[in-house]
């Protein structure tokens, strides 16, 4: 909003936690539609629908057009695809930035690869995460006719082409931040609103297994088609690590024996170590977000689904008993569609209802324009408001508003804060419905203060989903 509006075009006064690249693809989506939701939005369904075409290409580059095909399918009819692709979280941009950052490594364009890459560090921090998979790609490309023996090779001149088209995006970004005019840069912003990042806890760890592995669950929405494709990965890297010709080994050789008629043609000819190569990074993402203590939230998970869509779609063509059965191309890839719509159509259809606990906040904030309503129209110029969740959507809906808006984390975060300025400006909380009042009424009474209801927000079924309190002395 700062951007459009011309206030702060360079965000050189505005405190930021992010990189700039998507701010201005919103301010250029809000300069063309108008200050509205679907031009927040529009930047992420585009992407997401990029992102599509995107999985296509890098699907028939490295394993042929039917696994390509699969996989987009799989890409769409994913909760976290349907999900995400209406939202305005910087996700969706940076997962298709990192997509076209692995078709130009495999297409031999390390160059652009590093730029994509820095590109998606540039929407978000997080895209420098996926280096590794960006570098892995372009040093291990599809071997050619002419030059059989050149895949695999690592390329120290192809390794520093990725890393200098990733340095020039990076190094803009950094010039940027260090001629703004704020206290901390957006990395330290960043990591002082995150709270930093530590090894989690031994005895935290099966808990927070558990919390990561429900969010995975979610990468289909079917119990079933998890189970097989968690199998099938079992299978898929057997295949792939032990099959050696001409000397295989007896568990090998039964593999293969079940396998080897359900390649795509091309998929023939793809080096499996590109299975390897992508299951791997998977893992390792897994791991380190949960040997770390990230946050187990929904979007750390979107840039895994396109990846785990190529697995998946390469596991279900060469798995039995889809494809062992001597078929037809044509035949095989339509009893694949089918068994992907059968298992995943509900589950793509609950997820367009909002019907799963990721991406969107599927309604439970839709009423929040007449919280910013009532703020403009009945709350003091010079108050301040507290609020816990609703940064966001403040940030979007009173922007420019006169009213100075506060974050607090806990109940007694907000009652030491609210005891300082109670005395000097009008002093009032939002709400959600999921918070507790009464703590907050009794942190807020232990120092004098008194919590007031003045006005509740109600959904279309009846249900308060807003309070808006006055703090009194």
């Amino acid at each position: 909003m700062a951007i459009s509006s011309g206030d702060d075009p360079l965000l050189l006064d505005t405190v930021v936690d992010k990189p700039p690249l998507f701010p201005y693809l919103l301010a250029l989506s809000f300069k063309l539609l108008g200050t509205s939701l679907l031009a927040a939005r529009l930047p992420n369904l585009l992407a997401t629908c990029g992102s599509i075409l995107l999985i296509y290409r890098l699907g028939t580059l490295l394993y042929g057009r039917t696994t390509a095909l699969t996989a987009a399918l799989l890409f769409t009819l994913s909760p976290f695809t349907i999900l995400f692709a209406p939202t305005a979280f910087t996700d969706p941009v940076m997962v298709a930035l990192v997509l076209l950052s692995a078709v130009w490594a495999v297409q031999d364009r390390p160059g652009l690869a590093g730029l994509a890459n820095g590109l998606a560090a540039m929407t978000k921090q997080s895209g420098l995460f996926f280096l590794p998979l960006t570098l892995a790609l372009a040093v291990i490309r599809p071997a050619s006719t002419s030059q059989p023996n050149q895949a695999g090779r690592a390329q120290p001149r192809t390794v520093a082409l990725v890393l200098g088209g990733l340095f020039l995006p990076l190094l803009s970004v950094l010039v940027w931040d260090r001629f703004r005019h704020v206290d901390h840069g957006f990395l330290m912003q960043g990591w002082i609103h995150y709270g930093g990042l530590r090894l989690t806890d031994p005895f935290e760890l099966g808990a927070e297994l558990a919390k990561w592995g429900e969010l995975c669950g979610l990468f289909t929405g079917s119990a079933l088609f998890n189970a097989f494709a968690l199998l099938g990965f079992l299978l898929l890297l057997v295949y792939d690590l032990l099959e050696r010709p001409p000397a295989r080994p007896r568990l090998a050789a039964l593999v293969h024996r079940l396998w080897a008629h359900g390649l795509d043609d091309p998929a023939q000819h793809a080096p499996k170590r590109y299975d390897v190569v992508i299951l791997t990074f998977v893992l390792l993402y897994l791991q380190m977000h949960w040997l770390i203590s990230f946050n187990p939230w929904d979007r750390y998970l979107l840039g895994l689904v396109p990846l785990l869509s190529l697995v998946v779609a390469r596991m279900l063509l060469v798995l039995p008993p889809l494809a062992f059965v001597h078929r037809p191309p044509w035949a095989r890839t339509a009893l694949v569609m089918a068994v992907i719509l059968t298992l995943m159509g509900a589950p793509a259809l609950m997820a367009a209802q909002a019907g799963y606990p990721i991406g969107s906040d599927h309604g439970a904030y839709g009423e929040v324009d007449q919280v910013a309503e009532f703020i403009r129209e009945n709350v003091e110029s010079e108050a301040v408001i507290y609020h816990r969740w609703l940064g966001n959507y403040f940030l979007f809906y009173l922007y420019g508003a006169p009213q100075t808006i506060r974050w607090s984390e806990t109940a007694h975060d907000l009652a030491e804060d609210a005891s300082a300025a109670a005395g000097y400006h009008p002093t009032y909380v939002v709400t959600t419905s999921g918070e507790d009042v009464s703590e907050m009424a009794a942190q807020l009474d232990i120092r004098g203060l008194t919590l007031i209801l003045m006005h509740e927000v109600r959904n279309r079924a009846g249900h308060v989903v807003f309070g808006i309190y006055r703090i009194d002395f």
